[in-house]
């Protein structure tokens, strides 16, 4: 299974890493949690999902009206990943590994690969069917193929 070079111990860490961020998340629904790191495994950025600083926490989530991974856009919350991307700058990221608790919605799948993060590895998969799979592949497809982009599942090895 490749997982980018790395070892257990520095999988592990990561992974303790973004539980631990991701425990600063407010989100009623899903704690979700993002870091990056250069290829030294340094720690450039961290980023959980909630609503933007000094709001009220949110409770637009809360019931089960919602359809999860529906209407993301419509929601006053940042996810984990955007916060992280913007929390370094271009050249920080530029060939940079972004871990995170669940593979990231497309929307932020387009901001990983046009910030110049290289690779994504996710501790758990967050599950698409139809279009939006269809959007998923096709964005993965044409990243690898421009720049050797390539999304890691934690124990599932290479998404593509």
């Amino acid at each position: 299974m490749d997982t980018l070079g790395l070892s257990e111990g520095w999988i592990d860490y990561a992974h303790r890493l973004v539980d631990a961020v991701k425990s600063k998340s407010n989100c009623p629904r899903r704690k979700v949690g993002a870091v990056i790191m250069d290829d030294d495994h340094n720690i450039i950025a961290t980023g959980y999902n909630g609503v933007p600083r000094k709001f009220p926490h949110c409770d637009v989530c809360y019931g089960g009206e919602r359809i999860s991974g529906h209407g993301l856009d419509k929601l006053p919350c940042l996810h984990a990943e955007e916060n992280a991307i913007m929390r370094c700058s271009p050249h920080q990221r530029k060939g940079s590994t972004i871990f995170v608790s669940i593979t990231p919605c497309n929307m932020c799948l387009k901001k990983i690969i046009q910030a110049g993060i290289q690779y994504v590895y996710a501790f758990e998969m967050y599950h698409m069917t139809g279009e939006d799979e269809r959007l998923r592949l096709y964005l993965l497809d044409h990243a690898k193929k421009a720049n050797g982009f390539r999304m890691f599942l934690h124990k599932g090895g290479n998404i593509f």
